[in-house]
């Protein structure tokens, strides 16, 4: 007798497989630097078929939320994770991602320098990002002068003391 909770002792059910959905997902918007940073560490671990991207709209008044549900600050990038609880934070998903697949990008034998310089331009994308809020919420003329060229001098002593030059 055919069952319908038990299709394979039934030969003549027809099993039709649904496509597997990839062990992870990726809560993002494409502008972020911080999502970019994750995807980038995506592909140089060789994990696309292991994370779907979910496009979210979030800024810092107004929060997804589906962005919310994986991190309780609503900030993107978050990572949700079958195996366990969803992380977030760039520095996270891609210290998990890179473990994940034993990468070699946080090398143990320099693994301070290479926090050390993941935490630089972190703090330069901070900048960066804060710039752009500032000028998107408070407009041209409301924007902080003074605040936007901190956040230009934080950038350019980060570029600096990473013995890097400015693009001609």
């Amino acid at each position: 007798t055919c069952h319908a909770f038990r299709p394979h002792a039934c030969p003549t059910a027809r099993l039709t497989r649904q496509p597997e959905r990839p062990p992870m997902q990726l809560i993002m918007s494409p502008p972020s630097p911080f999502v970019r940073k994750v995807r980038a560490m995506i592909i140089e671990t060789g994990q696309q078929d292991a994370v779907e991207e979910v496009n979210v709209s979030t800024t810092p008044l107004v929060s997804d939320p589906v962005a919310i549900s994986a991190n309780p600050l609503g900030k993107i990038p978050a990572l949700v994770r079958d195996d366990g609880p969803a992380i977030y934070d760039s520095r996270v998903i891609t210290r998990f991602l890179n473990e994940r697949v034993n990468g070699p990008l946080y090398p143990h034998t320099r693994i301070w320098e290479v926090l050390t310089l993941e935490a630089t331009g972190d703090a330069i994308m901070d900048a960066a990002v804060g710039m752009v809020y500032e000028a998107r919420f408070k407009g041209t003329e409301g924007a902080s002068g003074d605040w936007i060229e901190a956040q230009w001098a934080k950038i350019t002593r980060a570029r600096d003391s990473m013995k890097l030059t400015a693009p001609v």
